[in-house]
């Protein structure tokens, strides 16, 4: 069956701290979502090959969501859906309150990085 292989996410680039599992795609990989670091430190939903190859799909930058914490979830229309933990940064400087937020995406498998859709 083969070596088994191992991911390493690096915070700034990829994120951190993955806490959920990931999901198969059409294309044979894997699917998944940091719940921190990336560019904004605000987590990532990344793209893992069978040959253990990782890609940043999407870096989620508090404005578009932040802090992913569920599997992403593969629809019968091909598009992935998820979940963060919040969406968006409150306005207000002193506030605690925070909504959560759904989103889908869809891309090409040689095209350029998905774009968000709040459901």
């Amino acid at each position: 069956m083969g070596n088994p292989r191992l991911v390493h996410f690096n915070f700034a680039d990829n994120g951190a701290d993955p806490q959920a599992g990931v999901t198969l795609g059409p294309d044979g990989n894997f699917y998944g979502t940091a719940y921190q670091g990336g560019t904004s430190n605000a987590g990532t939903v990344f793209e893992v090959t069978i040959n253990g190859t990782l890609t940043t799909l999407v870096n989620f930058t508090n404005v578009n969501g932040a802090n992913p914490r569920a599997s992403l979830s593969l629809g019968p229309d091909g598009n992935f859906y998820g979940t963060t933990y919040q969406y968006p940064m409150s306005p207000k400087p002193f506030s605690t309150h925070n909504d959560s937020m759904a989103f889908n995406f869809s891309f090409a498998v040689a095209g350029p990085c998905p774009a968000l859709t709040k459901l």
